[in-house]
């Protein structure tokens, strides 16, 4: 039990990391300019946000998706 514990947090920290990095990314303002960031940085965060959830998710104990 301890050990789910465990892995809980670490998921939750992650996924909560995630969410801040990409929280930032948004509210960064942008600098007027005639080039474009490229697309992989910005595909790169939600991919991390995504896997973040999806670690997060699968951490969960089968009994805890009806808890809530």
């Amino acid at each position: 039990m301890e050990h789910n514990n465990h892995d809980r947090s670490a998921a939750e920290r992650a996924f909560r990391e995630s969410l801040e990095r990409l929280r930032e990314a948004l509210e960064t303002p942008k600098k007027p300019s005639s080039e474009k960031p490229p697309v992989s940085n910005e595909a790169a965060l939600w991919e991390d946000a995504i896997e973040d959830i999806e670690q997060f998710l699968n951490a969960r104990p089968p009994n805890d998706a009806d808890a809530d």
